[in-house]
């Protein structure tokens, strides 16, 4: 799976692409494939590290 992720709260240079393990998919779950996904104003806040309070977070964060 691939993912725009930060590793550390910082400006637009910490934002990533990453290559991921796809996440396990619980028995009565559905795995989706998204096709295109959006960076909003909130994402850019979540990167900086200003909602920490509001998103709490374990890194990597993936965006979008």
């Amino acid at each position: 799976m691939r993912a725009v992720a930060i590793e550390e709260w910082g400006g637009i240079d910490e934002v990533e692409l990453l290559d991921l393990d796809p996440p396990p998919v619980a028995p009565d779950g559905v795995l989706v494939r998204v096709r295109a996904a959006a960076f909003n104003p909130i994402d850019a806040a979540i990167r900086e590290g200003r909602l920490t309070g509001t998103f709490p977070a374990t890194f990597p964060v993936i965006l979008g």
